[in-house]
């Protein structure tokens, strides 16, 4: 009898040493796991930041590529008044240059 005794004892006491074991095994790797974790976070986390940043810089660019036909049209615009200011200046140059000399002819006579 004393061997059908001894025989569920071992299995418990096996048992038990399983269950500690495994206890020792999953309490030595936690910091692993825990380490894996906050990596998989961080890395979900940049790869969130990297795609705002992708759509950011791509709807600024669509603003540049809308906005750049205006301004290339107000740049024109402003180029051709600035030519007629310029070509208005020179007329007007030349016209109160001679007029100081005409006035001079005359006060010399």
């Amino acid at each position: 009898m004393p061997a059908q005794v001894v025989l569920p004892a071992i299995i418990l006491y096996k048992a038990l040493i399983g269950l500690a074991a495994t206890g020792v095994a999953y309490a030595m790797t936690y910091p692993f796991r825990f380490i894996i974790k906050e990596w998989r976070s961080l890395k979900t986390s940049i790869s969130g930041m990297h795609s705002e940043l992708v759509q950011q810089r791509s709807n600024h660019l669509e603003h540049i590529q809308d906005t750049g036909q205006k301004q290339v049209e107000l740049l024109t615009k402003t180029t051709e008044l600035l030519d007629g200011i310029r070509l208005d200046l020179r007329e007007q140059t030349t016209i109160l240059r001679m007029v100081p000399l005409r006035t001079a002819a005359k006060a010399k006579k």
